[in-house]
């Protein structure tokens, strides 16, 4: 069973078992990062390192053309 956190519409959380996924979803700029989504990064990962069942933490970027832009 899949568990979601969701942090806004940009940034979403999803824990399946002892893996966890954090999906930059902003697609239509490439996942560019703003700040609320930087800013709502530090409550998911607090999440999962509380947890003790998460083994495994995956970060990845919605949309198939960019993990995330700029830099």
């Amino acid at each position: 069973m899949q568990e979601k956190l969701e942090s806004g519409d940009k940034l979403i959380g999803a824990r399946e078992g002892s893996v966890a996924t954090i999906t930059f979803n902003n697609p239509g700029k490439h996942n560019a990062v703003s700040l609320d989504m930087w800013e709502a990064m530090d409550g998911l990962l607090a999440a999962y390192e509380s947890d003790p069942d998460v083994r495994v933490l995956v970060v990845t970027g919605a949309g198939g053309k960019a993990f995330v832009s700029g830099a």
